[in-house]
């Protein structure tokens, strides 16, 4: 999904260059968005991010809205004959994949905490987590909300701001945010409500509006400030990614690494439990099989 959404974003930006055959890379852009989203639907929001790019970088003060809306439509038309076919497969547009008995108001306030915390997972990417068990935000410490909610409000004022000063910064912000909305749906994307996997489309955003803004502010710092900043971040990120590379080394490595920060994984638990049957151990089958129904009991967000 991820591959083909850019590969449909880097043919459209193509078919908007000046003597270039734009109704070739313009027709590539749309079989590649209709293969991303039949691979997942996280690519549905492609459109809004190319209506964003026209007016916030690509427009021309010459062209009419009509031209642009003839552009447009064609991502539109795509989108609207995948849903046909999504609708006739499932008999609905999306299911409610699990029950979280929780308010409105908590609802509201724990989509609002999800996307901060998306964006400090993405500014900051320490201690992930395979599984996150869901707590809404009424269960929430003011110690765990307080810095994504900062965050969040810091990167809307700041992207307001960007707005009227530099549109290519601003369109890039907007890329991240644009593109998380498909995982907001708490009851659509199954038990893990939370996952840092779902930032695989808004990364590639983040990671352009990382470099531009080096680009922009980097050569500003004094004794190449900006050059030797970007290196200690690529440094720093290569030793987390090294670091995190042994809880992969199989099933029952990152199952028992996922429990250790997130006992009530009644998921994992269950998982693991399998794997150990797998392996003819019914002792441990059972502990963890028994360990997923306590897990399940305690949870917001329980199996169907």
């Amino acid at each position: 999904c991820g591959l083909f959404f850019f590969l449909s974003l880097g043919a459209y930006i193509r078919a908007r260059r000046k003597n270039s055959p734009s109704a070739m890379w313009l027709s590539c852009s749309l079989v590649a968005f209709l293969i991303a989203l039949l691979f997942k639907e996280m690519a549905f929001t492609l459109p809004v991010v190319v209506v964003l790019l026209d007016y916030l970088i690509l427009e021309e003060s010459t062209e009419t809205f009509s031209a642009k809306l003839r552009r447009w439509l064609p991502f539109f038309g795509a989108f609207a004959f995948y849903s046909v076919l999504r609708m006739n497969a499932l008999g609905v547009f999306a299911h409610r994949m699990v029950h979280i008995p929780i308010g409105a108001g908590d609802r509201f306030l724990t989509t609002i905490y999800f996307v901060g915390r998306y964006l400090q997972d993405l500014i900051a990417p320490f201690r992930h987590n395979a599984y996150h068990v869901f707590r809404p935000f009424s269960e929430l410490a003011a110690t765990e909300w307080i810095l994504p909610i900062l965050l969040l409000a810091l990167g809307g004022a700041v992207t307001w701001k960007l707005l009227n000063t530099n549109r290519k910064l601003c369109f890039l912000a907007l890329w991240v945010a644009v593109t998380i909305v498909p995982v907001l749906n708490l009851e659509g994307v199954g038990q893990n409500t939370y996952a840092e996997r779902y930032l695989y489309i808004p990364s590639l955003g983040f990671c352009l509006l990382l470099s531009a803004l080096i680009e922009r502010f980097g050569r500003q710092i004094p004794y190449h400030g900006g050059d030797i900043a970007c290196a200690l971040l690529v440094l720093g990120f290569s030793i987390l990614t090294i670091g995190r590379n042994p809880a992969w080394k199989d099933d029952v490595t990152l199952s028992t690494a996922t429990i250790s920060v997130s006992p009530d994984a009644a998921l994992i638990h269950n998982n693991l439990g399998a794997v150990y049957l797998g392996k003819r151990d019914s002792a441990a089958a059972r502990q963890e099989f028994l360990a997923a129904l306590a897990a399940d009991s305690r949870t917001f967000v329980r199996s169907l």
